[in-house]
């Protein structure tokens, strides 16, 4: 690893270095952009999920008020 650049945030270097270092060790490192892939698949899901629900309660909405329209045009006449 390359010695963290001098400034004022240095410590936080150090202790990023040590961690990842302490991870390649014990096996558990994940690579971060596979873990960025994967937390960004499961917000696309989410995602998908919530515009589904959203699109069937428009939906349903939208054939109430057609119900409503209908039966008010029909009280009318």
């Amino acid at each position: 690893m390359t010695a963290p650049p001098p400034g004022p945030y240095q410590h936080l270097a150090e202790e990023f270095e040590r961690r990842l270092r302490t991870l390649q060790e014990a096996g558990e490192f994940v690579d971060p952009r596979v873990a960025q892939v994967e937390r960004l698949t499961a917000k696309v899901a989410e995602l998908k999920e919530r515009l589904a629900q959203r699109d069937e309660a428009i939906a349903e909405l939208t054939t109430f008020k057609e119900l409503a329209v209908s039966r008010l045009s029909t009280q009318y006449d």
